[in-house]
């Protein structure tokens, strides 16, 4: 396999699935709406806009680091959609392209994951539910707010 983000022009194109995986979690990661990486930075920045009235500026300051986390993790990711889908294909470089698709399980494992992102991105309460008895745990322990 290749790290190298010049040898894979066009990988998108090639390998629909996985590049179509990839382009949602890195657009989830940056915090792109539907998704569900989205509904995590919006809690972030709720919660610390929320918190004003008790730790004042500090809140405020820490939903605009928040903010600008966001923005330069996008100035990261964007240019490498770019490379997956819009930079043309260069055929004299050993390429990505010439990897194998990945089997049936691992490709159904990959989409299954980028539905997931969709999903909680729509409907965080799935995901926020699940996890909600270890979060009441943890914070009976640390005193809670």
């Amino acid at each position: 396999g290749t790290r190298d983000l010049n040898e894979m022009p066009g990988f998108g194109l090639s390998r629909k699935g996985t590049g179509c995986a990839l382009t949602l979690a890195l657009l989830s990661l940056a915090g792109v709406p539907p998704l569900s990486g989205f509904r995590s930075e919006w809690l972030v920045f709720s919660g610390a806009i929320t918190t004003y009235t008790n730790i004042g500026w500090v809140g405020l300051l820490i939903a605009v680091i928040a903010l600008v986390n966001a923005l330069i993790s996008l100035g990261y990711y964007l240019p490498i959609i770019r490379k997956l889908y819009l930079s043309p294909r260069e055929e004299n470089k050993v390429s990505i392209l010439a990897a194998r698709d990945p089997g049936v399980v691992m490709l159904a494992a990959i989409l299954f994951l980028a539905a997931l992102t969709i999903i909680l991105g729509i409907w965080p309460e799935l995901g926020l539910r699940t996890v909600k008895p270890a979060v009441d745990a943890l914070m009976s322990i640390g005193g809670g707010l």
